[in-house]
């Protein structure tokens, strides 16, 4: 067994152990608009990164924009998702990709019309070359990763979502 496949089977053993426990909190990643329209994002202890928007929005272009960090979030859990299914079940991947594309409205994104603001649609394309294994055994793998792919999964499934804010300071306080 591979060093992916052990690790896997080790946190599922953990886990069924402990299926009792409910769901975990996921750790916070938190942003801050630095400079025009950049902003950094933090998980406050291991990494960081930043966005920003295109010049033709009013950033910089300095960074991704959130929407990319989103089909890439998209796109890499979908590929990690199937590398990890793929170390359990002993097929070897030669190449992997996948893309993740999108439509959006911007007229609606900007105010100038009533409309979803978020994505409208999405597509995932996944090209693999795994030469041991059988198409019928990439399409059960291909099904079974993204079953199992969070990132995807909370895109298709409306994640109840709350917003808390906090005034620090305004012309009232």
């Amino acid at each position: 067994m591979n060093a992916i496949a052990t690790a896997i089977a080790d946190t599922r053993a953990f886990l069924e152990e402990r299926r009792d426990r409910g769901s975990t909190a996921d750790t916070p990643v938190t942003a801050t608009l630095e400079s025009g329209l950049r902003c950094s994002f933090t998980d406050g202890a291991d990494w960081s990164d930043a966005t920003d928007m295109p010049v033709v929005l009013g950033g910089a272009g300095s960074a991704p924009s959130p929407g990319h960090y989103l089909r890439g979030a998209i796109a890499a859990c979908a590929a990690t998702a199937i590398g990890m299914r793929a170390a359990e079940v002993g097929i070897e991947i030669e190449s992997l990709t996948a893309t993740a594309a999108s439509t959006s409205d911007g007229p609606a994104f900007l105010g100038v019309r009533d409309g979803t603001v978020g994505l409208l649609g999405l597509t995932i394309t996944i090209d693999i070359s795994a030469p041991g294994a059988s198409s019928r055994q990439i399409d059960e793998l291909i099904r079974y990763a993204l079953a199992h792919a969070p990132v995807s999964d909370s895109v298709e499934h409306a994640v109840p979502t709350s917003v808390v804010w906090n005034v620090l300071a305004s012309t009232d306080t």
